[in-house]
């Protein structure tokens, strides 16, 4: 390579509870910058590398693994960032004024429900990884699996991910050496009313007045109907959903022959494809919502669901040959067909 490179060693991101790589990398190399783009757990992140260099194309760097370069991730497509809903809050607060001055106690005199504390729980991250490596002088290998959970702080909010990885080098004559690289990684995102909304579980939390409870005394949640100003943030977060599953596999085989002291001839072959279900359910006991109103045959409150899916693959072939490799690559041929669905 010719440019400037930067790299990060393992030490530096060992131990470290985070739900990618590019979140790892974050303040650790010159020149990248790594920016979240929204709070909620499992979140895309955006990353450029010296700035941005095109208006119209993409400017996501380029990943490659193993030798194998990443399809971009559509998941991505799912994190928007979150704007504040300042004017909600300020309706809340306008109504509150308007009744004191009409000689009305305060409505936290009435009762005092804290809708953000109702709203938010403990976040605890789990991260649990082993691995296993062996061989002889001929075969080596190695295996791992790892499991990731984090919670989110706001209530209906997760990420969860299992991922399994086996590498296996063989070299079965002093020639000829072959390798390969397997794996698969399947996510789980539970997501909920608050991008880009005004009828969210956070945006809620912050407009909806204080005097009335989260909960009848019958145990169901409180609706318009019973005085909130807005939708229930609680019941949005406890009763609908918004799960996103991904279930990628990113494979690879190399083979080197030494032809002679001078020559080598390698020759690699990977996938990397990546499927994604996006699961919506509206629930129809959350009074005010289009779900609860929704018709169906004649009868009201069946809800509301739908499923999205998507697929992504591409196949990468490369063809390299050398004289002493180590130190110079004289011909080089990549070839890579995408699949979208």
């Amino acid at each position: 390579m010719t440019n400037a490179v930067a790299s990060v060693r393992a030490e530096e991101i060992t131990n470290v509870p985070i739900a990618s790589i590019d979140g790892a990398l974050q303040g650790k190399a010159p020149g990248l910058q790594v920016i979240q783009n929204a709070g909620n757990p499992g979140n895309g992140m955006t990353v450029r590398v010296r700035g941005s260099s095109s208006l119209s194309a993409g400017n996501q760097p380029l990943y490659v693994i193993d030798g194998v370069p990443m399809l971009r991730d559509i998941y991505s497509q799912l994190s928007e960032a979150r704007e504040p809903w300042i004017a909600a809050a300020d309706a809340s607060l306008r109504m509150s004024i308007d009744a004191i001055s009409s000689g009305l106690r305060p409505l936290t005199a009435l009762r005092s429900t804290d809708w953000q504390e109702a709203m938010l729980q403990t976040a605890p991250v789990y991260d649990v990884a082993v691995g296993l490596t062996g061989g002889s002088e001929r075969i080596g290998y190695f295996l791992s699996g790892s499991l990731f959970n984090q919670t989110g702080i706001v209530l209906g909010s997760a990420y969860n991910r299992g991922s399994m990885r086996a590498n296996v080098d063989f070299s079965p004559s002093s020639r000829l050496s072959l390798r390969t690289s397997i794996g698969l990684t399947r996510e789980d995102n539970d997501r909920n009313e608050n991008d880009n909304t005004i009828d969210g579980v956070a945006t809620n939390a912050i407009a909806n007045q204080p005097n009335v409870p989260v909960r009848n005394p019958n145990g169901t949640f409180t609706s318009t109907d019973d005085g909130l100003e807005y939708t229930n943030p609680i019941a949005l977060g406890a009763l609908d959903a918004a799960e996103s599953r991904t279930l990628r596999a990113l494979g690879n085989t190399e083979a080197t022959f030494t032809l002679t002291d001078a020559l080598r001839l390698n020759g690699r072959i990977g996938m990397d494809t990546l499927n994604l279900r996006d699961l919506r359910w509206n629930s129809p006991q959350i009074i005010g919502t289009y779900a609860a109103g929704r018709t169906r045959g004649g009868r009201a409150g069946d809800g509301a669901a739908s499923v999205g899916r998507g697929a992504h693959a591409g196949p990468v072939i490369a063809l390299i040959t050398g004289r002493n490799v180590a130190q110079e690559v004289t011909c080089a041929v990549i070839s890579s067909v995408p699949y979208r669905r």
